[in-house]
């Protein structure tokens, strides 16, 4: 609970499954915030946000949205957040020529990329520890009819030996093209440098944060060793750093955007 708060005990048990929602898309999450904000729009719980999600610009920029521009409605905040999503998805079907890629989580604009494409033939999936969702985004593209391999994280330049190109998605995008992202994503993109596979990010406006350089992004939160079966002392992060210089190009709304590869 938010102290000071006179929210309505149900308007406190709403903020608090936002704050502690770890299973939720960036998509669904950043219109609960939006829709929060809109009706609660208090600088208290905007700050609480954007502390609680530092990794996720959608997330976060849909709560400075809500604060900013209260005349915006869910619905018309919804309708361009899917707009760029469209778009950036056609943007990248119109330029990723691959049969077989790697991906990793849980990214929707991944799924509908990879769902939508006639190119890729054969997708390998990191499972990717500690939440396991990419065990979600295998079990989805199976069902579709995609031919699909999960992959642990510990054999992704495995699956890279088998693949075209890496396709993920993105948290945030920060001004100097850090792409901020699932842990693992790094070690994915060295990889697929070391092979010579080209790295590409679906991102779309609303996930840039330009206020933001690498080494100005505030810290990323840790989470409780439990999520691991361990009650000792541990590193558990969500999300990581990967440099411009391992980066082929991201696919926005806005067209491509290469990366410094």
């Amino acid at each position: 609970m938010i102290a000071g708060s006179n929210m309505a005990r149900s308007d406190q048990e709403e903020f608090r499954s936002i704050i502690d929602d770890n299973t939720s898309g960036s998509v669904e999450l950043s219109m609960r915030v939006f829709s929060f904000l809109h009706r609660h729009p208090e600088r208290r719980y905007y700050e609480t946000i954007l502390e609680s999600f530092v990794g996720m610009a959608l997330v976060r920029n849909a709560a400075r949205i809500a604060i900013s521009d209260p005349d915006m409605s869910p619905d018309n905040f919804r309708d361009i957040m899917l707009t760029q999503e469209r778009k950036s998805i056609e943007n990248a079907l119109n330029g990723i020529d691959a049969e077989a890629i790697t991906t990793m989580s849980n990214s929707h604009n991944v799924r509908e990329f990879i769902s939508s494409s006639d190119s890729i033939k054969r997708v390998y999936v990191l499972e990717s520890r500690p939440m396991l969702e990419g065990r979600i985004m295998a079990k989805t593209l199976y069902e579709s009819g995609k031919d699909v391999y999960l992959v642990t994280d510990a054999e992704m330049c495995l699956a890279l030996s088998m693949s075209d190109a890496v396709v993920v998605g993105s948290d945030s995008v920060l001004s100097d093209l850090t792409l901020i992202h699932k842990v693992g994503t790094l070690p994915l993109a060295i990889c697929a440098y070391s092979n010579g596979l080209p790295f590409y990010s679906i991102t779309m406006s609303m996930k840039f944060e330009q206020d933001y350089k690498s080494k100005d992004y505030p810290e990323f939160r840790q989470h409780p060793c439990s999520e691991m079966g361990y009650d000792g002392k541990c590193l558990n992060v969500y999300f990581e750093k990967t440099g411009s210089a391992y980066i082929s190009a991201f696919f926005s709304d806005t067209g491509a955007i290469h990366g410094h590869r």
